[in-house]
């Protein structure tokens, strides 16, 4: 029985395997089918971010023998329609600010944090961004440099630069814990 319940896992491993390397090699058409679907950079990066995430908590759902694009755009589409629906909602009430001495909820704060660091990662350069994105993600130094191109001290060298240009640019939100 634990035999089956090791391949389940490791059924679900590489397919978020195949998934991250999809979301690296498709980066650059999510950015462009993003603006086509928003209508400022902003929005479009938050799109993009939102999708790959998405993507991520989905990838055992992920079926290899289907596109990895139309996947992808489908996961967007139904994000942008989320997003908009949300903010649709905010204007039909027309309460977009919290009422006087009302305290936000955690998870909001955590959202907050998550699109600084979204953010942050957009202006990473593609090289540290695929490094960091493929660390964070569970791969170690040996595969994630043959998924990246490059020798395992570069991939290294990339992922320490792409820690610091983040804590440089979001560090604050971790001084006050």
């Amino acid at each position: 029985m634990s035999a089956h319940l090791i391949e389940i896992s490791d059924l679900h491993t590489s397919a978020r395997k195949i998934v991250e390397l999809g979301i690296l090699q498709n980066r650059k058409a999510l950015r462009s089918f993003s603006s086509k679907l928003c209508s400022n950079k902003s929005d479009c990066e938050d799109l993009v971010q939102d999708t790959i995430c998405n993507a991520l908590a989905a990838s055992h759902t992920y079926d290899a023998t289907k596109s990895m694009i139309s996947w992808l755009f489908s996961i967007m589409k139904h994000a942008n329609i989320d997003n908009f629906r949300r903010s649709k909602g905010d204007e039909r009430t027309g309460n977009t600010a919290m009422p006087e001495g009302q305290i936000l909820p955690p998870s909001y704060h955590w959202t907050s944090n998550f699109h600084r660091v979204a953010a942050a990662m957009d202006r990473m350069s593609d090289v540290k961004r695929a490094a960091i994105i493929q660390i964070a993600c569970g791969g170690d130094y040996a595969s994630s440099a043959v998924i990246c191109g490059c020798d395992v001290n570069t991939l290294k060298t990339r992922v320490r630069r792409a820690r610091h240009e983040l804590m440089v640019e979001v560090g604050d939100m971790f001084a006050s814990n």
